[in-house]
């Protein structure tokens, strides 16, 4: 078995094990690299591993390294918060401590020391469990000396090894945000239901995904935002524009590259179930984030997918529909029209797609319906 296909089973025992954690954890895309000595993930979705390291580790201890890896994105230490801890010598394990916090209550294997890849535990420093990493960081800060010698289980980027050229391009900002929000939703039913029950340090952090200061809107905006960010990153390579290291490439000639404007596509449930005034919030919301592109189509979904409108103010949208409710009909529209991304606003009474749709996908769930599968993010409107 390769070391890529032990992660792949890795994955599907944690999975097993902790099922609220699979919209996360289906998102990795795996990345093999010699360009670092461990294990890391970045804020794409990546998960970068060695070979070598993947080899040192039992089965169990690669489950383990998944359970944290996960728990990196669930508590943003890919994103601006762990920027912020890093700028500190001692953050790096200020984050580790947060998640390592939980591993005993969770019962999974981490490599300890004297493993050569043994990390930092609350436990083993001597400091309470249960606190946050930026509770723990004001605690090493006191130390008279660095803790002892430990923590190398996995890296903590950026670094050289998201640099490769690896084909993958990972997921967005706001993809990673909702499927945080799907795995709170997953862990909260999961201890519900009495099916177990969830790391103190986990309910606290479910309690603050499911319960935050800011509103719907500030998440919407981050969730939209940030998959436009994604597309407007995407490059094409163009003769007509001179390659910036070309004269590396001396004689032969390189292209340059140009960006792409995203072209996006509102799905608008327009059936009779729909209340007007929670739909004009969602499409003032949107609109607002969509001012960085020149144009969005708005298309009418009822049963079947109706008019499909270019427009550039929102006073230009006209809604039409009032029968039954099929999403898919609207998507499907979406697809046809070559659109790069498609927000589709419902109130969840409706089919969805069985399969992963061929454009990035995104919803917004007006009241307390069933919400999408979990390869469409979403987020909930009360």
């Amino acid at each position: 078995m390769t070391q890529n296909e032990r992660i792949r089973a890795a994955r599907t025992a944690l999975v097993a094990r902790f099922p609220y954690f699979s919209p996360v954890a289906y998102l990795l895309s795996l990345v093999e690299s010699e360009k670092l000595p461990t294990m890391a993930v970045d804020n794409r979705g990546k998960l970068y591993y060695n070979p070598r390291f993947v080899d040192a580790l039992t089965d169990t201890q690669l489950v383990g390294l998944l359970w944290h890896e996960v728990h990196h994105i669930l508590r943003e230490h890919v994103g601006p918060r762990g920027k912020e801890l890093k700028k500190h010598p001692l953050g790096n394990i200020a984050l580790d401590l947060e998640i390592n916090d939980d591993a005993e209550e969770a019962g999974v294997d981490l490599p300890r020391p004297p493993h050569p890849y043994g990390g930092y535990f609350p436990q083993d420093l001597g400091l309470p469990r249960g606190l946050l990493a930026e509770e723990y960081l004001k605690l090493l800060s006191q130390w008279p000396s660095p803790p002892p010698q430990g923590g190398s289980m996995d890296q903590h980027g950026p670094g050289p090894w998201e640099e490769e050229e690896d084909g993958e391009e990972g997921v967005d900002e706001g993809t990673l945000e909702v499927a945080r929000r799907a795995v709170a939703q997953k862990a909260k039913e999961y201890e519900a239901k009495g099916r177990g029950t969830l790391p103190s340090g986990m309910r606290r952090w479910v309690d603050q995904i499911l319960n935050p200061q800011v509103d719907w809107r500030s998440v919407l905006r981050r969730m939209v935002k940030g998959t436009i960010a994604h597309h407007l990153g995407k490059k094409r390579p163009t003769y007509t524009k001179p390659n910036r290291r070309g004269h590396a490439y001396h004689p032969v000639i390189m292209p340059g590259y140009y960006g792409l404007k995203p072209k996006v596509a509102i799905v608008v449930d327009t059936s009779g179930s729909m209340g007007k005034e929670e739909l004009a919030q969602a499409l003032g919301e949107i609109q607002g984030i969509l001012r960085q592109v020149r144009e969005v189509t708005v298309i009418s979904t009822d049963a079947a997918a109706h008019t499909v409108q270019k427009v550039f103010r929102p006073e230009q949208i006209t809604l039409m529909g009032g029968g039954g409710t099929d999403m898919t009909q609207g998507i499907k529209k979406a697809e046809e029209l070559r659109a790069d991304i498609a927000i589709v606003i419902t109130d969840g009474d409706t089919p969805w797609p069985t399969k992963p749709p061929k454009i990035t996908t995104l919803a917004v769930i007006i009241g307390n319906h069933q919400p999408p599968p979990p390869f469409i993010p979403h987020i909930t409107i009360p």
